[in-house]
């Protein structure tokens, strides 16, 4: 290839999940295909840094870094800062890659002009929760959006966008898709790049993870999906109220009823979602892994609007931080 490739990665506390991809990635068949691997550790405890080391010991193309604090932004920041490659490949500790998926992700700048190249993700889940919580996949997101578990460009795209926001803690893949979308760079989709991501295993795992990642949207101001996210805060927030008033008017109740079951069937039969809630107890499982999403998502907006209020506050002189 003419181009050097680097392949980078963010991880605190992964030791599980680091090892699987340590593994994909330093075969003969993909370190031909790489220059450099570069994973910055934002301060792990459970042994991960550990890991690293010994495999940055045992793979001279592997440099692994400290940066204790590190969210993911930074994390990404600070690995592509220390490398000089022309082609930038990212990729999650959480995420099983298919034994060709490099190859597929370089392929499009040598053949197809890309500036920009997505894999496709697939949900997966060993338990029962974690299979209904995959049912509600998005099967053409990748295409319009491709996660940043899966991602390359050139970096001169993130040169020129200035990197990935370091201000939030999630929601910063769908910023900077949005980013290299508005300069007009290339994307090419390579659904032959697989890549499987396990949903999170709890209601309070799938919880923060929204509320994290929809209170980063919100701060970002962030176009893409937020007519969704409006929709869903609106519905449980009117919900409350509803029911309270049902106290006074019992019709209310009724109108509650009516509008979650509406929401209901439309979340869990849409876009082929049916085939995977053929059964009661899928239903009633698939529904209680959907309010874990769409409660997050709730409150990740108002507190996103709360934090978008204040990074607009200009800072008051002679407060005791510019003591």
């Amino acid at each position: 290839m003419q181009w050097k490739v680097a392949i980078i990665g963010t991880t605190r506390n992964c030791r599980d999940e680091m090892e699987p991809a340590l593994q994909t990635f330093t075969t003969e068949q993909n370190l031909a295909l790489l220059n450099e691997i570069v994973i910055v550790d934002g301060g792990s405890t459970d042994g991960t840094w550990e890991l690293l080391q010994q495999w940055a010991a045992r793979v001279p193309k592997l440099r692994v870094y400290s940066v204790p604090g590190a969210n993911i932004s930074r994390g990404r920041n600070e690995a592509i800062q220390r490398t000089d490659a022309d082609i930038i490949v990212t990729f999650d500790s959480g995420t099983r890659y298919c034994d060709d998926w490099l190859k597929w992700m370089l392929e499009p700048f040598e053949h197809q002009g890309a500036d920009v190249v997505g894999g496709k993700t697939h949900l997966v889940g060993k338990t029962l929760f974690e299979s209904c919580m995959a049912g509600f996949r998005e099967p053409t997101k990748d295409a319009i959006q491709p996660s940043h578990r899966g991602c390359a460009y050139k970096r001169e795209v993130w040169e020129r966008i200035g990197g990935y926001p370091e201000h939030v803690e999630a929601g910063e893949d769908t910023w900077f898709n949005t980013q290299w979308h508005a300069l007009g760079y290339t994307y090419v989709h390579a659904p032959q790049a697989e890549q499987y991501w396990r949903v999170r295993s709890s209601w309070k795992g799938i919880f923060r993870m929204n509320r994290r990642n929809t209170r980063g949207h919100i701060r970002l101001r962030e176009p893409w999906g937020i007519w969704t996210i409006t929709a869903i805060t609106a519905l449980h927030i009117l919900l409350p109220v509803l029911f309270v008033w049902g106290f006074l008017q019992p019709v209310a109740w009724l109108i509650a009823v009516i509008l979650y079951g509406l929401n209901l069937a439309k979340r869990m039969l849409q876009k082929g979602r049916w085939r995977e809630f053929m059964n009661p107890v899928r239903i009633v499982v698939g529904a209680y892994a959907l309010l874990a999403c769409d409660l997050g998502m709730t409150i990740g907006t108002l507190e996103g609007l709360i934090a978008l209020v204040k990074d607009k506050m200009p800072k008051v002189r002679g407060s005791s931080n510019d003591i």
